[in-house]
């Protein structure tokens, strides 16, 4: 499935068929050229071309094909060699390396640079060159808008699960598709499709929507993005499964990928421990099946950050299998019992069965009870040793060690498994011993006593088991938050995106305009915009207040206002929130004004002095009517001017902060200033627009 525009969509289109492959197009853009008067392109040194769709645009409205050209990609590039442009070279990848390359071909003292685009573009190139001294102007020239609903071959080729893969070239066209998508009631169709993006911003907007797979080209651009097709392609399509490695008990081996994706820690654990994206995992677990060419991959992230993949259950079975063995060869009829392999009654008795003794038997088996109670001696010595004498027990190092755990964070995963199957064998051997005891009268004092240890060192492990459960359930809930306040916030990503995507529409048309009025407004309210934006948030604007003081130009009501936000434009002015920490901080060292004594009195002026020493706030109704404590109710309730008003006269730090709220009030007048300038453009276009009642109506 192809969902670039048209034209670009056909191109590629003949690109997949020669390489085998049946192809379906469903544009999920359409472009619409803007019409209008020959481009003016004298001073401009060199075209920046971010998708060959600006190629078509510029050379509707512009002959001239001796200008260099910096292309974003290969595929841009190509389209611009096919129209005749003596000079191309490509950046193969995106804005960023587009603003690279034309920081190292060009000089911003040769001219200013044409950047012809649409209505909504990625990524801020205008920005990034402007950073390195160059002239940009971005030339809307097309508009793009969004498809509404899927065309019924593609409609019925998903709903048959007859699409094997999907190709993205853009984030707005794989948000565009998503939407279509859920409209279309198809959400769930593409779980049996592969999707193949150009980048990771591509696979982020296709989030919504759970895939079989989603793929991503090793760079961005369109050699590599069908590289990556033909080897998913490949993959999917294999008969053979791919060596299997696992250890016995592997979990993947069951199919259970919610259980997997759970031991990874979730969905988003377990794709940033894979370096894959979100959706992939997303996929495998609401399809609870992962691929088997997946397997190696996953084991090894499993090895590297230490999670534990062995099918617990499996592992049971198989251990309660073996516990029950010796209580099976115990009620046979007919005991197997010998001498021990390689003593000297061995070497004399000849092979074969015999018949023993009920008291051969008991020595038989008791023998058999202290070999294994030895053998789980020197295993777990490590674990019963410190118990019966000297050094810290287990208990205490684990202690310490979980403790240590629950101030830092998530456990070592596979932790609580082991534990678990550690107190199971050490259940079995104490169940061992006991028996043992029974049957021999009391047993041996060293075994008793090493039951004894045993059964304290489970009873340990026990404790430390339910801390680690504890740790982990706390862990766990706010890893859940915390996917649940990052779903939150890429679902007011993409609603943000789909609302500058909409003003970037509003504008182009504004711009595309006939009249020269309408795009210079529209130019003043995009500039105003990031203005503002920048001088509310407390950062520095210089580019932004040179962009617009060059816009406005000739606007003489302007003028005013943006000189006023000169001194701070490289430093900032501090948002209301920073001087409200400011504030804060220096509180504590503000002293308010004292009176001056009305008696000259030796006696006066030392208590004035005295006082002068002393720090101190106010409080009751005499701290009502301090000058410090009216500033902080007035910061409260964001009232600066009140807060300037009750500070006067402090001095001290009081200074330093009264400036940076003065410098935010001017920001803010002329602010207010500006947008009312706006105003009154934007509402004299529009009574310009509408015909007046009494006039000729316009000619359709």
């Amino acid at each position: 499935l192809i969902t670039r525009p048209s034209e670009s969509g056909e191109t590629l289109a003949g690109a997949l068929e020669s390489r085998g492959y049946a192809v379906l197009h469903q544009p999920m853009l359409s472009i619409d050229f803007v019409a209008g008067p020959p481009l003016a392109v004298d001073g401009v040194q060199a075209l920046l071309f971010t998708s060959a769709n600006g190629v078509r645009a510029f050379v509707r409205r512009c002959d001239r094909r001796d200008i260099p050209v910096l292309a974003v990609g290969d595929t841009t590039a190509a389209e611009a060699l096919r129209n005749g442009f003596d000079s191309v070279e490509s950046a193969g990848g995106n804005v960023q390396d587009l603003a690279a390359l034309a920081k190292r071909r060009l000089d911003p003292a040769e001219g200013k640079l044409l950047h012809p685009a649409g209505s909504a573009v990625a990524g801020d190139l205008a920005g990034l060159l402007a950073a390195a001294g160059f002239a940009v102007e971005r030339q809307p020239l097309y508009l793009s808008r969004q498809t509404e609903a899927l065309e019924p071959a593609v409609r019925n080729a998903l709903e048959d699960g007859a699409i094997d893969a999907a190709l993205f070239f853009s984030p707005r066209t794989a948000a565009a598709f998503v939407s279509v998508v859920h409209a279309a009631g198809l959400g769930e169709a593409c779980a049996k499709v592969t999707a193949c993006c150009l980048s990771n911003a591509v696979a982020e907007a296709l989030s919504p929507v759970a895939w079989r797979d989603v793929a991503i080209a090793a760079e961005p651009n369109q050699e590599n993005l069908l590289a990556t097709l033909d080897r998913t392609v490949t993959d999917t399509g294999k008969d053979d499964s791919p060596a299997d490695t696992a250890e016995p008990f592997d979990l993947l081996r069951t199919g259970r990928a919610r259980e997997v994706v759970d031991r990874f820690g979730g969905i988003r654990p377990m794709a940033a421990k894979l370096g894959i994206p979100v959706t992939t995992v997303q996929g495998w677990k609401a399809r609870d099946h992962i691929p088997d060419n997946r397997f190696e991959a996953i084991r090894a992230a499993a090895q590297e950050h230490a999670v534990d993949l062995t099918d617990e259950d499996a592992l049971r079975d198989a251990e309660d299998a073996a516990e029950t063995e010796p209580a099976a060869a115990e009620t046979s009829s007919v005991p197997s019992t010998g001498p021990v392999a390689g003593s000297a009654e061995a070497a004399q008795t000849p092979p074969g069965p015999r018949a023993a003794s009920p008291q051969t038997g008991r020595i038989a088996w008791a023998a058999l009870a202290v070999a294994l109670v030895a053998a789980v001696g020197v295993v777990s010595h490590p674990l019963w040793s410190p118990l019966s004498g000297g050094g810290s027990g287990p208990s205490e190092d684990l202690a310490a060690r979980i403790t240590a755990l629950e101030s830092r964070g998530a456990p070592p995963a596979g932790l609580p498994a082991r534990l678990d199957r550690i107190e199971r064998r050490i259940a079995t051997v104490s169940d061992d011993l006991a028996k043992t005891a029974a049957t021999q009268g009391g047993g041996d004092a060293a075994l008793s006593k090493i039951g004894d240890e045993l059964t304290a060192a489970r009873a340990s492990l026990n404790t430390l088991t339910q801390r680690l459960g504890a740790v982990e359930s706390g862990i766990s809930q706010a890893s859940e938050d915390a996917a649940l306040g990052l779903e939150r916030a890429q679902e007011e990503i993409a609603a943000l995106r789909e609302t500058l995507a909409a003003l970037g529409d509003r504008v182009a048309e504004l711009e595309a305009r006939p009249q020269g009025g309408g795009a210079q407004v529209a130019a003043l309210a995009v500039a105003t915009g990031q203005l503002e934006f920048a001088v509310y948030h407390g950062s520095p604007y210089r580019v932004q207040l040179d962009r617009l003081r060059g816009l406005a130009a000739d606007d003489e009501a302007m003028a005013a206002p943006l000189a006023s936000l000169d001194a701070r434009a490289d430093a900032g002015v501090p948002s209301t929130a920073m001087l409200a920490r400011q504030f804060s901080q220096i509180a504590p060292d503000l002293v308010p004004p004292k009176p001056k004594s009305d008696s000259g009195g030796w006696l006066a002026r030392l208590r004035d002095k005295t006082m002068a020493l002393i720090r101190m706030r106010p409080v009751g109704e005499e701290g009502e009517n301090s000058p410090i404590t009216r500033a902080e109710r007035a910061i409260d309730r964001e009232d600066l001017p009140a807060a300037i008003a009750a500070l006067k006269g402090v001095g001290g730090p009081a200074e330093t902060w009264l400036d940076a709220a003065a410098s935010r009030i001017a920001a803010e007048n002329a602010m207010d200033a500006l947008r009312k300038r706006l105003a009154d453009m934007l509402a004299a276009e529009a009574a310009a627009e509408s015909p007046s009642d009494s006039g000729p109506k316009p000619s359709p």
